[in-house]
């Protein structure tokens, strides 16, 4: 009857139980991070099975439901029971491994497959440019740029826009008259 009982509280955490005020503080360090006081309860709670497994070897604290005499049965099958679950955690953790290694690989060869399937050309050769061809593509350019300037095509001069001897009038004229307003 005893070993239901045990095997009913390991398995379902966080582990409840009881303990003398005294030892308050020690259970407090002990179960740092892992448990506390619940207050509603009136008990301690853990849910690392090693550290109740150490506070019941210490004789600080008595699970919930279990009965005094029963400890030394308690501790043998929760030692057991923590090393069946590590044991499980670690096979899984290495089977995962194993198959993230596997996908890894044949990720691996895939890649080098596809690599492998992709046929290269070789690169062509730069076209070759006469001297007429260069020129060509000068002047080419040149009449562009002339266009984005101006606005028009060939390089003449837009009807609105203004000659440069012109200019030169225009500024003379505005500044004799800055000149003489200035005076």
């Amino acid at each position: 009857m005893a070993t239901q009982f045990i095997d009913k509280y390991l398995a379902s955490p966080p582990y409840y139980g009881h303990s003398n005020i005294a030892h308050s503080a020690f259970i407090k360090n002990t179960i740092e991070g892992t448990g506390g006081f619940d207050r509603s309860k009136g008990m301690w709670h853990t849910s690392h099975v090693h550290r109740m497994i150490d506070l019941v070897a210490y004789g600080k604290f008595q699970p919930y439901g279990i009965e005094p005499n029963w400890n030394a049965e308690f501790l043998e099958k929760a030692r057991t029971y923590a090393a069946d679950a590590e044991a499980a955690w670690l096979s899984k953790s290495v089977e995962a491994k194993l198959n993230r290694a596997a996908s890894e690989e044949t990720i691996a060869v895939g890649k080098k497959r596809t690599l492998e399937a992709v046929r290269l050309r070789p690169a062509s050769p730069a076209p070759t440019l006469t001297d007429r061809d260069r020129e060509a593509l000068r002047a080419k350019a040149k009449a562009e740029q002339a266009e984005k300037i101006t606005g028009n095509g060939g390089g003449k001069r837009a009807r609105n826009a203004v000659s440069s001897q012109t200019l030169r009038k225009q500024q003379a004229a505005a500044k004799s008259f800055f000149v003489k307003a200035v005076r």
